[in-house]
């Protein structure tokens, strides 16, 4: 299991990563790797299915960068999965190559990244609202607006590169 990084493994915040991501959801790594290719399907790196029950987006849960100077890095990306209805994962998967597919309603999920390595308290399972973008774009997730998990209320907050307190 890799640990997460500090300011000291980079040397300056220049050279902190803005994305962290996860290649499956939490739920396929519990499954025993002889049983992978059977149990696990993954028609595209952004969409995953477990047992035929369990549905997977992979997207983004963007964090603004309260200090950020470049216009390009004003996020903080975490690339993590949420659970779908199947119908719903049905129709993503359907519409992944469809002009105008980010004019779909939003879906809801749950969170199905565990982050316990930067939060101590669990990720899994956090409400999360889909938002569809447009073709060659990962869906945005928003956490409930109401939640006090300290991602949540990173998302709504933003975080900051300045590490005179780190």
């Amino acid at each position: 299991m890799s640990q997460p990084c500090s300011c000291e493994d980079f040397g300056s915040t220049d050279n902190v990563p803005l994305a962290y991501g996860s290649p499956v959801p939490s739920h396929a790594t519990t499954i025993p790797e002889a049983e992978l290719e059977d149990r696990v399907k993954m028609p595209n790196k952004d969409f995953c299915s477990v047992d035929n029950h369990g549905f997977y987006l992979l997207g983004q849960l963007l964090v603004p960068i309260t200090d950020a100077s470049d216009e390009e890095e004003q996020y903080f990306s975490w690339n993590i999965w949420v659970s779908q209805s199947e119908a719903n994962y049905a129709k993503a998967l359907n519409e992944m190559n469809q002009q105008g597919r980010e004019k779909s309603d939003p879906t809801f999920g749950y969170v199905s990244t565990e982050l316990r390595q930067v939060y101590k308290v669990s990720t899994y399972n956090l409400p999360a609202m889909v938002t569809t973008q447009p073709i060659g774009r990962v869906p945005q997730f928003e956490l409930e607006p109401a939640s006090e998990h300290p991602l949540a209320v990173e998302q709504r907050n933003g975080i900051s590169m300045d590490t005179d307190g780190v």
